[in-house]
């Protein structure tokens, strides 16, 4: 499945954020979890369920933001060494110097995400 993302494709759209509103962003999500390309997941209760979202702390977020030169922080997928079937995704600080792509600040990186199974927002 190809990622993209709306205000950079669409030119048309003359868009210079990439944010969006509440109802552009449910919108989406329903696509997601309507459409084929789910990501299907344990939902702790031994059912199969659609991968919404990770949610992070946001003290974590705030942390590799302020570290120097962050222009970024990359989301990474990666497995559980514990167990290879447990999904994660790995937080960390970026410098992008625009010229040939960016580096990930080794001095910290995060690995607690809470899925949506289990921490889902209500409203979304």
């Amino acid at each position: 499945m190809p990622v993209t993302f709306e205000f950079k494709q669409n030119k048309t759209l003359e868009m210079d954020s990439s944010e969006i509103t509440f109802e552009r962003a449910k919108t989406q999500t329903e696509a997601y979890t309507n459409g084929t390309n789910i990501i299907l997941v344990d939902d702790g209760h031994g059912n199969k369920a659609p991968l919404k979202s990770f949610r992070f702390d946001v003290d974590h977020i705030k942390k590799l933001a302020m570290l120097p030169g962050t222009t970024h922080i990359q989301l990474m997928i990666a497995v559980s060494p514990a167990n290879q079937n447990n999904l994660t995704i790995i937080a960390g600080a970026v410098i992008d110097n625009g010229i040939v792509g960016c580096t990930v600040n080794e001095s910290l990186l995060y690995d607690f995400c809470e899925p949506c199974p289990s921490k889902c927002s209500i409203n979304i």
